[in-house]
């Protein structure tokens, strides 16, 4: 039987080399909650370096001995948040049961991809380079989150994909692989989470993924707040919104009071408002605000809620409830950006 452990060393799960000891040279001390897998189920559990992936590694082993190799842009880029491997090894396995993973849970997977095996994904993302073509297989670095510079990954693309270049947006679905650690050319141990793709789309990411109009309108205390169109962009999520005060008071309206609802989820409103116009923060007797929330973008075709919380900018004799104005899932649509639809996209 093999067998894994946790190492504080490399502070993560490992196999154990047939001495019982950390692989990479830790100290026994380092070593705990040591267990033993069976052969067959840790050939099942432990994910092996996919043959799509090991061209891709043989070339980056090139790229670092002096050689220039095609395939080693991904892995080798200059960039310090992803990888310029010269070998990956998978982490010991954990076992927890499959999930479908999406943005509103990607956090959980990037944390520690070996954690869910047989799991799937359904997630927008950014293609961070040019495309590598090998041996029937495209592979292709992107990163999930681009707005906040956070959760890269390799993935494979199904056979007969189109031309894709950096900066495109893709809606992948698939199977989670794992995770890989690898020393860098520096040295430095780091590690990229791969994904098997099985079915890919190009999305336009200039244009709204899906765009609902005239959502609801809500009155309390001779306030009206209409929500007037929400657009799930690739890179954000617009709430349109246009505040009608027919009360004797003025009506406070801050950005920080409202938020967005998913699932588990919530977003505050984004600190970047990308030059849409705001609701003013203070709305006197009689007059009208319109403006723009800028949230984090989320999965555009499921179902959630936009809370709004105005108050009494005057006194406290009059409060408010919160405002809840429910958005109903729907599919991503080809029509355009126009309507209820969302962006062209090409389907391969």
């Amino acid at each position: 039987m093999q067998r894994a452990g946790y190492c504080s060393g490399c502070e993560r799960n490992i196999w154990l080399d047939e001495a019982g000891r950390c692989p990479a040279g830790h100290p026994a001390e380092c070593v705990s909650g040591v267990y033993q897998v069976p052969e067959a189920a840790s050939q099942i559990a432990g994910p092996k370096t996919p043959k799509w992936l090991v061209p891709l590694l043989v070339a980056v082993i090139v790229v670092l001995l002096g050689a220039t190799a095609t395939m080693a842009v991904m892995l080798a880029r200059s960039s310090s948040r992803t990888p310029g491997a010269a070998a990956l090894k998978p982490a010991a396995p954990k076992r927890n049961p499959p999930q479908r993973f999406d943005r509103s849970s990607w956090a959980v997977l990037d944390a520690d991809p070996n954690a869910y095996p047989g799991s799937t994904f359904d997630v927008y993302a950014l293609v961070e380079a040019d495309p590598v073509h090998d041996q029937g297989s495209t592979v292709v670095d992107i990163i999930v989150d681009p707005q906040n510079d956070q959760w890269p990954a390799l993935i494979r693309l199904p056979k007969g994909a189109p031309s894709i270049k950096r900066g495109d947006g893709l809606h992948v679905t698939g199977k989670v692989f794992g995770e890989y650690d690898y020393k860098d050319g520096s040295g430095r141990q780091q590690s990229i989470l791969t994904l098997d793709a099985t079915s890919a789309v190009v999305v336009d990411v200039r244009k709204p993924l899906r765009v609902i109009q005239n959502v609801d309108s809500q009155s309390q205390h001779g306030v009206k707040v209409k929500i007037t169109r929400v657009e799930y962009g690739f890179d954000s999520t617009r709430v349109f919104v246009t505040v009608e005060n027919h009360a004797t008071f003025a009506v406070g309206f801050y950005a920080e009071d409202h938020h967005l609802e998913q699932a588990n989820v919530t977003l505050n409103v984004h600190d970047d408002e990308k030059g849409y116009p705001q609701v003013s923060e203070s709305i006197p007797p009689g007059k009208t605000s319109s403006g723009v929330l800028v949230f984090d973008p989320i999965p555009p075709e499921k179902e959630a809620s936009v809370v709004i919380s105005p108050f009494n900018d005057t006194d406290d004799s009059v409060s408010f409830e919160d405002m809840t104005f429910a958005l109903p899932a729907g599919a991503v649509t080809s029509t355009g950006s126009a309507g209820n639809g969302g962006s062209a996209e090409s389907t391969y």
